[in-house]
């Protein structure tokens, strides 16, 4: 059995930040949604059809969302807008 590595946070110390938006989406297009802050990023899908996304095992603190339409390169996001956990 291994032992946790030193700054592991487990599992039940973690969160889910779910959520919809972006209205007036493209419906034949992929979206993903990311999370970040200066220790940290998170990355999921988002349903075109409602925007809506989900991602788990998020540590606790600050990020700022960032929605991407197709790929990344084409980033959709509204600066300054910020989650917390």
């Amino acid at each position: 059995m291994r032992s946790a590595s030193p700054g592991h946070v487990p599992a039940s110390s973690r969160g889910k930040v779910a959520g919809a938006g972006r209205s007036g989406r493209n419906t034949a297009c992929p979206y993903t949604v990311g999370l970040a802050n200066a220790a940290a990023q998170y990355w999921g899908p988002a349903r075109s059809s409602d925007g809506y996304f989900s991602i788990p095992g998020v540590l606790p603190g600050t990020y700022t969302p960032t929605v991407f339409k197709g790929e990344p390169a084409s980033a959709i996001s509204r600066a300054g807008d910020s989650t917390r956990t």
